[in-house]
């Protein structure tokens, strides 16, 4: 089977999604069905199959190669290049000629999982994918947490600690959970909005970029839903502290550098003579003050965040200014961050309050 260079670029996307964690998970089949050949790869969370069109070319092929191995070797050819894949393995250029061990695997017959696609329960148009940029850095990779829910049409991951919400223009009524892998596609093909479709009784989403065709695993994951009254409580505080941003950037920066020994980067963050005090206690000393303004019940009151998370927070932020809600009680579970913009807010859960 010949090609060129450019219809074998999915393979890209195939490297990416590839792992080890099964025998197959790292492994792309590839076989003909009369005049198209189908490249075929199931991992954990999704499954990949790109079609191609292969009129006037006989050769029949049903082989199943290391997908990062085969990538890699695509990769390297001259874009001119004409790639051929057989059962031996694989010719391009003149000169380059690799053969590559085909491993003896069952895999689903692609045919059989596109046709789920032609029938799906319900689609979703989603989209305003650059959102994402603002909370990524808080999806978990723990298992149970590595998704991004989108809950009224607002785009939340998180990491254990930092609860982070993006609004975006979304209009899904229904709460989504897709995993992180998803957004990764996305980025890596430049999509700026897919037409996700909910199959087989609620199993996979689907969605097709050219003819690649992309399955995800429907799980259940640890993120709750953030806006019902008992979550919403625990974060929505009626007093706040508001300070410039870039001076809180700019002590954040240095106490990171002396905090970064103490368990999880924390730092006391206190409120006094108008004034927020920011204060490594754990490691080595360290001390910055900066100006500004909050409710009089905050007066003297403290609370223990990671210097690490919260500059995070605040270059993520596009406004002038951070406002923390919080209140002042030492059972304090969480603190709402955000700017005068409000289109993105975090929900740092502070550590235990110690004397």
């Amino acid at each position: 089977m010949r090609f060129t260079k450019q219809q074998l670029n999915f393979l890209e996307v195939f490297a990416m999604v590839s792992n080890t964690k099964a025998f197959l998970n790292d492994k792309v089949n590839i076989q003909t069905k009369d005049d198209k050949v189908f490249f075929s790869q199931n991992t954990d969370n999704v499954k990949l199959i790109q079609v191609l069109e292969v009129q006037g070319q006989t050769d029949q092929i049903n082989v199943t190669y290391l997908t990062n191995q085969l990538s890699a070797m695509v990769r390297s050819c001259q874009d001119d290049d004409v790639v051929s894949i057989s059962a031996e393995g694989i010719k391009f250029g003149k000169n380059s000629e690799y053969k590559f061990e085909s491993y003896d695997v069952s895999i689903d017959d692609p045919n059989t999982i596109l046709d789920m696609a032609a029938a799906p329960e319900k689609s979703y148009a989603l989209g305003n994918f650059e959102k994402i940029n603002t909370i990524k850095n808080f999806i978990s990779s723990d298992e149970n947490f590595n998704c991004i829910s989108l809950q009224d049409n607002n785009f939340i991951s998180y990491n254990g600690q930092v609860i982070a919400i993006s609004k975006s223009t979304n209009d899904i009524k229904e709460l989504l959970y897709l995993p992180s892998i998803f957004f990764n596609i996305i980025d890596k093909l430049k999509i700026k909005e897919v037409n996700l479709s909910l199959l087989q009784n609620g199993e996979y989403y689907n969605f097709k970029n050219n003819d690649l065709n992309i399955f995800l695993s429907i799980k259940e994951y640890g993120i709750p839903y953030v806006f019902g009254n008992e979550i919403k409580s625990e974060y929505d505080h009626p007093y706040s502290v508001e300070c410039n941003k870039k001076e809180i950037l700019n002590a954040l920066n240095r106490m990171k550098v002396i905090s970064q020994s103490n368990p999880e980067t924390r730092v006391y963050i206190q409120f006094t003579n108008n004034k927020i005090i920011i204060e490594s206690k754990d490691g080595q000393y360290g001390k910055e003050e900066i100006n500004a303004v909050y409710n009089n019940e905050l007066k003297d009151f403290y609370v223990i965040l990671s210097s690490s998370h919260l500059y995070s927070i605040a270059s993520l932020l596009t406004g002038e200014t951070v406002r923390m809600f919080l209140k002042p009680d030492k059972s304090i579970n969480a603190v709402k961050i955000v700017d005068e913009k409000e289109e993105n807010f975090y929900v740092h859960i502070p550590f235990e309050y110690t004397e």
